[in-house]
């Protein structure tokens, strides 16, 4: 689940309408992007376009005001695979310019859907409360869907596919590539908030797993991805994000 940080002030600078504008001609390509997993080249109006091309590789979305659910239909490796590269690919549109940057989490947990558009389920509920907590613009695996992989071993078998691929292939830039594509999952100190009913926010840590959205994404995006602000909360989200920016740049040079 990724919610767009700073929604309500762009909301009212566009207007409800001028929000509708911005998913279709911009924001509902990317999540579409990032849904499909793969795309091809149609011609339109006598012109090259590149669209996502939806088939078996692909996982499910659904759009509701400011979130966005990305889902895989089971829990199995090949799935964890899917919303790891479909989840990053939606990260990094966050900072494509549209000064929309995304905050999300990867759940665990059982999901019903039907024709109703009746949605419930502990996945939903687990991805809502782990998105909301972080202060930053990141995606993290939840604390539930981190027990899980481990428990599945997934994380030894990510790192394995990829080296694996990556010994096997000849292409020095496809093995450049495969490489990046490793690094998208990454363990580092989550910066997160709590609510009391009382006092102030307070803030923390937790070790755990994100996602490295600096991989595909120009130097300097932590903080120009954002509005400016004078909220005291909205600059700590973006020195959260600029800190991991400038962590993540640093590991991967």
């Amino acid at each position: 689940m990724f919610d767009f940080l700073g929604f309500k002030n762009l909301r009212k600078e566009r207007g409800t309408e001028g929000i509708h504008q911005l998913y279709m001609r911009g924001l509902l390509p990317q999540i579409q992007h990032a849904a499909a997993l793969k795309g091809k080249t149609i011609k339109l109006d006598g012109k090259s376009v590149y669209v996502p091309d939806f088939g078996p590789q692909s996982i499910d979305y659904k759009i509701v005001s400011d979130s966005i659910i990305l889902f895989a239909k089971g829990d199995g490796f090949d799935q964890f695979l899917k919303i790891i590269a479909a989840s990053h690919n939606l990260l990094c549109s966050g900072f494509a310019g549209h000064k929309a940057p995304l905050r999300g989490a990867i759940g665990y947990g059982d999901l019903i859907y039907d024709p109703n558009s009746i949605w419930v389920g502990s996945a939903i509920e687990d991805a809502y409360v782990g998105e909301s907590k972080q202060v930053w613009s990141g995606c993290s695996l939840t604390e539930s869907c981190e027990a899980f992989v481990r428990n599945e071993e997934y994380i030894q078998q990510y790192i394995s596919v990829f080296e694996v691929a990556r010994n096997q292939e000849q292409d020095d830039l496809k093995r450049k590539n495969i490489e990046k594509a490793k690094g998208r999952l990454v363990e580092y100190n989550i910066p997160e908030q709590r609510n009391p009913k009382t006092g102030p926010v307070e803030y923390s840590q937790r070790t755990g797993y994100a996602l490295d959205w600096t991989l595909n994404v120009y130097e300097g995006a932590g903080e120009k991805g954002f509005s400016a602000s004078e909220s005291n909360h909205a600059n700590i989200i973006i020195n959260n994000t600029k800190q991991f920016e400038s962590w993540a740049r640093s590991n991967n040079r």
